[in-house]
């Protein structure tokens, strides 16, 4: 492991280092006063976002923005943006609504 990364996350409250391996969801569009509690608290390295949580692309990126601001670390070597994911397989699922443009499934990549 690399010794300043250790230094980095050893000097990390206990809730950010558990943050580092959480990749929670939200409940809606925007965020509750408890939701932005926790992620100021726990600071966790992704977000999962799902169709739930996104009705326009204007509100999609206000929540995105939202949630940098209050996950971000300003210091250090190793500051990173929250990883912004989306539990998106294409077929017959698919959690990304209207606007949005839906890919091909993930099956199809192996016929790549």
């Amino acid at each position: 492991m690399n010794l300043k990364f250790l230094e980095f996350y050893q000097a990390l409250s206990r809730e950010e280092q558990a943050g580092f391996f959480l990749w929670p969801s939200l409940n809606s569009t925007m965020l509750t006063d408890r939701e932005r509690e926790l992620l100021e608290q726990y600071k966790p390295s992704g977000i999962v976002l799902f169709k739930r949580n996104m009705e326009s692309i204007e509100q999609t990126k206000a929540l995105i923005g939202e949630i940098q601001q209050l996950t971000h670390r300003p210091w250090g070597p190793f500051s990173f943006p929250t990883v912004i994911a989306i539990d998106e397989e294409g077929g017959r699922v698919s959690r990304l609504p209207p606007p949005y443009v839906r890919g091909k499934p993930a099956l199809a990549f192996a016929d790549d």
